[in-house]
């Protein structure tokens, strides 16, 4: 069965996600890009630190009229996602709606920060801003937002024109 997921940070690069398969014995083709998606009323932010990653990870917080630039991916099944997240440790998955670039809506799961362990900010390391970058890029998102959030600031989000319309009719 073929499982929605929305990934706004380091899953989005390809050769990260695959890296961590084989150094974990999971098989990275269960993961698979559909196309770009944002998280309407929600930004990012640094909340919390990753030894793994030597420095504060992305988390999703509500935002009214903000954007999350992400993917929307198909998953075979939640254990490598679990895993590679923390779920239950660190994160938690919840289901969210995300909304494609012609504006069509998708029930999805993603993965938040559980909320006892957030923190204000978590300065980041330069490596994780750089592949959470990179991935975005790769699926055609600008990074400014999270380049803004790696220094506790934020920056408005442009979205496709069908992207805010179909928000604007189901808000």
């Amino acid at each position: 069965m073929q499982h929605l997921y929305f990934g706004y940070g380091s899953n989005l690069h390809d050769d990260d996600f695959a890296a961590f398969c084989r150094r974990n014995g999971h098989d990275p083709a269960g993961l698979r890009a559909l196309g770009p998606a944002w998280l309407p009323d929600h930004a990012v932010a640094f909340t919390v630190v990753s030894e793994a990653r030597a420095g504060g990870v992305l988390d999703i917080l509500p935002r009214a009229g903000s954007f999350v630039p992400g993917v929307l991916f198909t998953t075979r099944d939640w254990i490598t996602l679990d895993h590679k997240e923390g779920a239950g440790e660190q994160y938690v998955r919840r289901p969210a709606t995300v909304v494609c670039t012609h504006g069509r809506r998708h029930a999805v799961e993603t993965y938040e920060v559980l909320a006892h362990l957030r923190a204000p900010f978590v300065a980041p390391g330069a490596e994780y801003v750089r592949i959470v970058c990179e991935g975005l890029a790769r699926h055609g998102h600008d990074d400014a937002h999270v380049r803004a959030a790696a220094s506790a600031t934020y920056v408005h989000v442009d979205v496709p024109d069908a992207v805010r319309r179909s928000n604007e009719r189901h808000s």
